[in-house]
């Protein structure tokens, strides 16, 4: 976020995305279709993973951070899309990223997880810096953030470790305080 704010005091045009809103938007949309009988406008290809999926979530938000969206939104992303299609999201994103670019914003995108993903930014052009953070420190950031405790169970799913022995270009300390963070990835970009 702070990334993106000094950008746009710099005159820059910038949008603030990640993965997460193209599958946020295509699960509520999904659950809420679903439960008030409204056709569903994706391509479904098994109803009964409609039905599981609007079980996990519950009476849940997906935009409302909980244990039931982060299970929605791992079941859906990872277990069903990726599972029918391993590009899905990449395909969703792309078409996103562009509308954008085209539209003259620089995108900032928070939250790639998988190889596919950091791929379809770098191939657009774009710059990607890791933050390494320890265990104890994203557990204690998410039940800050979100008031969810998650297990070490959880930070082993496919999305939470899909990108560790990727060679990334630029690698921060996640556990600096944020301006700092911000300073050095800005300083990177605008080198960039």
């Amino acid at each position: 976020n702070l990334v993106s704010l000094e950008l746009e005091k710099k005159g820059y045009k910038v949008k603030m995305t990640g993965f997460g809103y193209i599958i946020r938007t295509e699960v509520q949309t999904i659950v809420d279709c679903f439960n008030s009988g409204e056709p569903i406008p994706y391509q479904i290809k098994d109803m009964r993973q409609v039905e599981i999926l609007a079980e996990i979530l519950g009476k849940n938000n997906v935009y409302e951070r909980s244990e039931e969206s982060r299970q929605a939104l791992q079941y859906w992303g990872t277990e069903v899309r990726r599972n029918e299609n391993s590009e899905y999201w990449i395909e969703q994103m792309k078409i996103f990223l562009l509308n954008n670019l085209r539209n003259g914003y620089s995108m900032n995108v928070t939250d790639a997880r998988f190889p596919n993903e950091v791929d379809l930014i770098l191939n657009l052009g774009g710059h990607v810096s890791r933050l390494e953070v320890s265990e104890e420190l994203q557990k204690e950031r998410v039940l800050n953030r979100d008031n969810i405790k998650v297990s070490s169970l959880v930070l082993r799913h496919a999305s939470e470790q899909a990108l560790d022995d990727y060679e990334f270009t630029s690698v921060y300390d996640g556990s600096l305080e944020k301006e700092i963070l911000s300073k050095n990835i800005l300083k990177e970009i605008m080198n960039y």
